[in-house]
């Protein structure tokens, strides 16, 4: 029987070569996985993890950067009769309160950039990045993901989303999890595809493959969900907690293939989709609002404007006129 003591040591690294082989072997039987991971996350909170010092890096940092000699001139390279120029009190102290101002957004500015890769989508386009663990992710349009420079030598691998973005995670042979921080929620896995969409205030997950734990912290006690592939968790702002749903994944995915597909879907939400997409404003000037109480079941570009507005001009009887990123419906 395997043992809460026998685990901690596999994760510490103090197990002999034949208790990790008792393990791996363990780990094969079903239903071992729910307590390796119960005991991982106990582990995890007992015991500090190697947690690179990056605040002494970037104190070194600085440290090199005063110490390190300018280019300009010295104050023996001035003329003699050159004075300092005295400055008043007041504008001393707007001096120093500008520079502190400065260097604490150069500070986070600087420090984000050394520790931080950010990869990102532009409106109309899509883009896939291969992380160190050989994970895909696809970045769908006016999206960013924002991956550690030391993704892969933590015990944690974790990533934050920006917008939209469909995973394809490796699973390690060592178990580590993979963690998507988004606004409202993280999104736990080991192995597995899923989507993410993380826009207006609201986080939605539908899982493909495998299994995802969804950790919501909208309300003071943090929700905990488990889906099963074809469901599709959404949490926001609005309603403060996680709902489930049947759906059909794969059209939720289709954006891959620069589909959009929509399904009894109000309209002003297929036109706020179009907004995130291409990165433009709709403006209603009709008179007769009666449209906006309709519904729309098809397939839209998304990556050619022209063809959707043309298209949702046709089916609807509305004359819309674009003007750079504004589109006016009258």
């Amino acid at each position: 029987m395997m043992t809460k003591e026998i685990l901690f040591d596999y994760f510490s690294g103090k197990a002999t070569l034949l208790t990790k082989k008792r393990v791996e072997e363990w780990l094969r039987q079903p239903g071992s996985e729910e307590f390796f991971y119960q005991c991982l996350e106990e582990w995890e909170t007992v015991y500090l993890q190697d947690v690179p010092p990056l605040e002494e890096e970037w104190e070194r940092f600085r440290t090199y950067m005063r110490h390190t000699p300018t280019t300009g001139p010295t104050p023996t390279d001035l003329p003699e009769n050159s004075q300092p120029r005295r400055l008043p009190v007041s504008r001393w102290a707007a001096v120093a309160a500008s520079a502190v101002l400065l260097l604490g957004a150069g500070f986070v500015f600087w420090k984000d950039t050394i520790f931080y890769q950010t990869h990102a989508a532009r409106y109309g386009e899509t883009r896939t990045v291969t992380l160190p663990d050989r994970s895909q992710v696809t970045l769908s349009a006016n999206s960013t993901l924002r991956v550690p420079r030391r993704f892969g030598h933590d015990a944690v691998r974790e990533v934050w989303l920006s917008g939209e973005a469909f995973f394809s995670v490796t699973h390690q042979r060592n178990h580590r999890r993979f963690v998507v921080h988004a606004k409202q929620m993280d999104i736990e896995v080991l192995g597995t595809k899923f989507n993410v969409n993380d826009r207006r205030g609201a986080t939605q997950v539908v899982l493909q493959e495998g299994q995802v734990k969804i950790v919501s912290f909208l309300k003071a006690k943090a929700d905990t969900v488990l889906m099963k592939p074809g469901q599709l968790a959404k949490a926001s702002l609005q309603h403060k907690q996680v709902t489930l749903k049947k759906v059909q994944a794969e059209s939720y995915v289709s954006w891959r293939e620069n589909k959009l597909v929509f399904e009894e879907t109000p309209l002003p939400e297929v036109l706020q989709t179009v907004e995130d997409y291409y990165g433009i404003t709709f403006t209603n000037q009709s008179r007769d609002n009666a449209w906006l109480q309709k519904r729309y079941t098809g397939i839209l570009p998304n990556n050619d404007l022209p063809v959707v507005l043309k298209a949702l001009s046709s089916i609807y009887r509305l004359d819309i006129q674009r003007q750079d990123n504004q589109v006016v419906i009258q």
